[in-house]
């Protein structure tokens, strides 16, 4: 259901120049909310980097957003009864993906709940030590979260914790295709330093993609990196306007034996 504030804000950005793949809306112009720093075009970060005109003005969807939303309805559409985490939720995804299913159950988290005012019942969760029994869910979402969480390999165990076997969690990052190494260093606590060296005031790593799997794998994960448009289809890494670099992060429970 569309509120009146949705309503209005359709109507003051109608235009023919695009059309959101998520909420439908055709708009004039998108928002630009990434940031053109030296470090992210310095170590080439994918999923960090700059891309102006990206940002849906009805549902704030983005190309890493609306990779997902492809991921979710596409490749592997959401079961009945499937219990749902998700951390740090996207509005749009909440909207339009789980707002609409009554069949499923769909917990919202964040460190900071306070800020979700236009998505109700946002619990706080620290995710280095989540109030959820062992295998609560069947899909967790924590996407562009593990960057600024110092013990990031801990918050990697309790999501394999809370997943059920066969689960997934969708686990995005940036990801320095320049690095040899993760950058971090836990010494680093001035939000402009952390900026420059990391490319937002609240990182504190850029991840070197293999040493991010490692760290996935070393948790209990079996990872698979699908491709845009492995997620989309050809036709839909266009449609969904994605970056065709960048590559879904998958991480599986695993079956128990």
């Amino acid at each position: 259901m569309i509120g009146l504030r949705e309503v209005a804000k359709r109507a003051w950005y109608f235009g023919l120049n695009y059309e959101c793949a998520i909420c439908g809306a055709a708009t004039r112009t998108r928002k630009t909310y990434s940031f053109d720093l030296p470090v992210l075009r310095e170590l080439d970060v994918v999923g960090g980097e700059y891309f102006p005109n990206d940002d849906c003005p009805i549902c704030f969807s983005n190309q890493r957003s609306r990779l997902l939303h492809a991921f979710l309805t596409r490749t592997a559409p959401i079961a009945s009864g499937s219990t749902i985490l998700h951390v740090a939720p996207e509005l749009s995804l909440y909207r339009y993906v789980f707002r609409p299913r009554a069949d499923i159950r769909y917990v919202p988290a964040d460190l900071s709940p306070e800020r979700y005012t236009e998505i109700p019942g946002v619990q706080k969760l620290d995710m280095t030590s989540a109030p959820f029994p062992d295998q609560a869910f069947d899909l967790i979402l924590c996407n562009h979260v593990l960057e600024h969480i110092p013990d990031d390999r801990k918050a990697m165990r309790e999501i394999r914790r809370l997943l059920k076997p066969g689960g997934i969690a969708l686990l995005q990052v940036p990801l320095g295709m320049r690095l040899a190494q993760t950058l971090e260093d836990p010494s680093v606590i001035d939000p402009e330093e952390r900026e420059r060296r990391f490319g937002q005031f609240d990182h504190v790593r850029i991840y070197e993609e293999r040493d991010y799997l490692a760290r996935l794998q070393d948790a209990g994960f079996q990872v698979d990196l699908l491709t845009a448009e492995e997620v989309a289809g050809q036709d839909g890494v266009e449609r969904y306007a994605l970056n065709p670099r960048e590559r879904l992060v998958v991480a599986r429970a695993g079956q128990v034996a």
